[in-house]
């Protein structure tokens, strides 16, 4: 008589015994994991950035406001849902008047010799490649037109943060830190916040406490960890401030980025291009390139019969918002004196404050000089090498560490970039400078003063109220090929 089938099972375990057991198990295991990769593909768990939202600050709901961040500041990011003139515009939404790259000497990245690539970055094919003179990453060659950089702010992969306390060149009033309270990205949007120190660590924090940075990344150790005496007071803002020099860094190109700035009293982006190995020295020594951006005060201006400290004498009036400025960096007395060689440009009448809405700003880096542009519009000017290069700007041209170099050095090697918020500092705001509607308020700090940072401070009543947007967004940085 034949066996019935629902029996078979049965016996065949009984014969194999607990090794059965064990086998069976395992098929019925690789069965089930099958037929899961059939029905579903494959299934690979995402990786989570951690910069991602979430988390963002404490009680950020996304898209939403701050639930418990710090008081007295506005609570929704700026830029992430559009809301009439005062908030920015979201992805794939261009401002009026917004031009795509171009201009004199610019080529957008295409034809022969660029192919796109995973990540949005563009690499030379063998055949059909015009040689450019940009190299990246050590001397890689490029192709002329080609997209060698791209981030769309998903997360921050592409950058590593400062996390320590300011010091030399600018010794801007802040302490750089990696928390989600100061840098998140929401939305394809990273977002800097700044926020006064004593909103997290409590009042009398600045003057009479001890700040300890963990993970701090300075060399100095001084930058790390300090105790406030008498004049010599704590960071009295945290901001935050990320770059790419673990990652990518090239000589000559185009940049471009998508950014909105501030608003408030002292506090300015921070588009910057910092040499990847500081050849000629430390700091502004080997120089430092400046993309387009403004200040965050909305009455600042030069004082009546007051130079403009870095740009062409002579011209005087509005200086904050207003006023888009551009230029490099040069240590032309000292490794932290700089000499700005710089060009401007106001905002048309349309616009009336350079803060409102994001704005494009573009850079082009060649042997011969730097040029910019705001929304596809020229600043004008072009930063040429002077005929007897950078190092005839030094007293002593023969002795310029820059005499060593080519004409156009320090800007001679590879450069990475550098994102941040700053505030106050020794270097970015000209003494003569005043504040207020009508004027009333000088500089609160002199810059040759050993108690800038304190007379900042005791001048918060002034400055603070003013903080209306303390906040640098950006959507988008590229680089292309020349």
């Amino acid at each position: 008589m034949a066996m019935p089938v629902e029996s078979v099972p049965r016996v065949h375990v009984a014969v194999l015994g607990r090794a059965g057991w064990r086998l069976a198990l395992q098929v019925a295991v690789v069965v089930v994991l099958a037929s899961c990769a059939l029905a579903y593909g494959e299934v690979r768990p995402r990786r989570q950035s951690p910069w991602r939202s979430p988390p963002g600050p404490p009680g950020f709901r996304r898209g939403g406001p701050w639930r418990d961040g710090p008081p007295g500041h506005q609570q929704t990011p700026p830029g992430l849902r559009k809301q009439g003139a005062e908030q920015g515009f979201r992805d794939g939404e261009a401002e009026p008047g917004f031009r795509a790259p171009g201009g004199e000497g610019f080529r957008a990245p295409g034809g022969e010799g660029f192919r796109k690539q995973e990540g949005g970055a563009g690499a030379p094919r063998q055949q059909d490649c015009a040689p450019s003179l940009t190299t990246m990453n050590g001397g890689q060659p490029t192709c002329s037109g080609q997209l060698i950089f791209e981030d769309n702010f998903n997360d921050l992969e592409q950058w590593s943060n400062d996390i320590h306390m300011a010091g030399p060149p600018d010794y801007e009033f802040v302490v750089y830190k990696s928390s989600p309270w100061n840098i998140y990205i929401d939305n394809g949007i990273m977002t800097i916040k700044a926020f006064l120190s004593e909103d997290k660590y409590g009042p009398g924090f600045v003057s009479n406490g001890t700040m300890f940075v963990k993970r701090c990344t300075a060399s100095d150790r001084d930058l790390c960890e300090r105790t406030a005496f008498s004049y010599n007071i704590l960071p009295p803002v945290r901001s935050a401030r990320v770059h790419t020099a673990n990652s990518f860094a090239f000589r000559y190109g185009v940049v471009e980025m998508r950014v909105r700035g501030p608003r408030g009293d002292w506090l300015y982006p921070q588009l910057a291009l910092k040499p990847a190995e500081s050849r000629y020295g430390p700091h502004f020594s080997s120089g430092e390139i400046r993309l387009p951006s403004h200040f965050g005060n909305k009455f600042l201006r030069d004082s009546p019969g007051g130079g403009q400290a870095g740009g062409s004498p002579g011209q005087r009036g509005w200086r904050g918002r207003k006023l888009m400025r551009a230029g490099v960096a040069l240590g032309v007395k000292d490794q932290n004196d700089a000499k700005l060689l710089s060009v401007e440009a106001r905002a048309p009448q349309e616009v009336a404050d350079w803060s409102r809405v994001f704005h494009v700003v573009r850079m082009k880096w060649s042997p011969d000089g730097f040029e910019y542009w705001v929304d596809g519009e020229s600043m004008g000017r072009k930063i040429a090498v002077p005929e007897g290069g950078f190092a005839s700007l030094s007293p002593d041209p023969a002795k310029s560490p820059w005499a060593g170099g080519e004409k156009n050095a320090p800007f001679d090697q590879e450069f990475y970039m550098s994102i941040g918020l700053g505030v106050g500092g020794l270097n970015r705001f000209p003494d003569n400078v005043t504040n207020g509607q009508n004027a009333e308020f000088p500089k609160p700090w002199k810059n040759t003063s050993p108690k800038a940072m304190l007379n900042f401070w005791k001048a918060k009543d002034q400055w603070y109220p003013t903080w209306q947007l303390p906040l640098l967004q950006v959507s988008y940085a590229k680089v292309w090929a020349l």
